[in-house]
């Protein structure tokens, strides 16, 4: 019968969970698993004409509501189900193998680095100041999308914006740019140059492809543009490749100037998502390339990229 049937997939399903586990100790089975069923639950919620703005409690709903959901609760850890069972049709969706088979493509594709567990850091004190560093630069990122979604058509405006989000003087921020070009040959996504003097450093921001207050087009061409083509010693996203090249030209007058003024800052290029493509080029030219002639040789250069 079909309680029986879903037991015996329960118990298969199980199995292959602690073998899983087993050889792969760091992977969290079950926590993909129970994320997995999380965000199919919040969908069929939505399909079941829930909108985004009601709120709900799991309680008042009730798992004949929800597809895919077993009408009956195993009061057993070792009966916990993986896998969903839909009485409307007799199918078994086997998402456990669904993910193992995407997890071990993923490991067949990937280089074996990852398996050479002495190329990750060890030292605990390091792991930290990391994460400290990742964490502060990341709300520094989401400081400057705050001041550019209040951008509000003028380079006043949003310089007004920026000195008030990021807590820091007008003067000392040296470049802005918010613009959706024509052609994407002279385009980059927005940038901010900036001194922060308590800091000891000059960061340059490039954001992300825009969304909001509205898209921007060309942000989207350089997205698209994803042929390789020549950069530096090998070859890259021709779209970011171009956006590194405007980048350059519009700041390393600026760039040279006050790094040349203070050559005891650190320069950190700070980038998301098409950003942070962007800063890694703009970080390998301005280590290696020929900008790098224009730099202190005493200015310590960071590129700090989240994806």
């Amino acid at each position: 019968n079909i309680t029986m049937m879903k037991r015996c997939k329960v118990a298969l399903e199980n199995s292959i969970v602690l073998s899983l586990e087993k050889r792969y100790p760091g992977l969290g089975v079950k926590d993909i698993i129970n994320l997995v069923n999380l965000i199919r639950e919040r969908s069929n919620l939505e399909n079941h004409g829930l909108k985004k703005h009601e709120k709900y409690e799991a309680s008042d709903i009730s798992n004949e509501e929800i597809p895919f959901i077993d009408g009956e609760e195993e009061t057993s850890q070792a009966c916990t189900s993986f896998v969903r069972f839909d009485e409307r049709d007799g199918k078994w969706r086997p998402i456990l193998l669904t993910v193992g088979l995407m997890y071990k493509l993923q490991k067949v594709l990937d280089d074996p680095w990852y398996d050479v567990k002495d190329i990750f850091i060890q030292d605990k004190s390091t792991k930290m100041k990391l994460v400290d560093t990742f964490a502060w630069y990341w709300h520094y990122l989401f400081k400057i999308a705050w001041a550019l979604v209040l951008y509000t058509k003028c380079d006043e405006d949003l310089i007004e914006n920026l000195a008030e989000t990021l807590n820091v003087d007008e003067k000392h921020i040296l470049y802005s740019l918010m613009k959706d070009s024509e052609d994407i040959d002279n385009h980059s996504p927005d940038i901010m140059l900036i001194v922060h003097h308590e800091r000891k450093e000059v960061v340059l921001t490039i954001s992300g492809t825009k969304i909001t207050p509205h898209p921007s087009a060309a942000d989207i061409m350089l997205d698209l543009h994803a042929q390789s083509t020549y950069f530096h010693h090998g070859k890259a996203h021709e779209g970011m490749a171009l956006a590194c090249d405007t980048i350059l030209q519009l700041l390393m007058g600026s760039l040279s100037d006050v790094l040349k003024k203070h050559p005891d800052y650190n320069l950190v290029i700070l980038g998301y998502s098409l950003g942070a493509g962007v800063a890694q080029l703009v970080t390998l030219r301005l280590c290696d390339g020929p900008e790098s002639e224009r730099i202190p040789n005493s200015v310590r250069i960071f590129g700090i990229c989240y994806g």
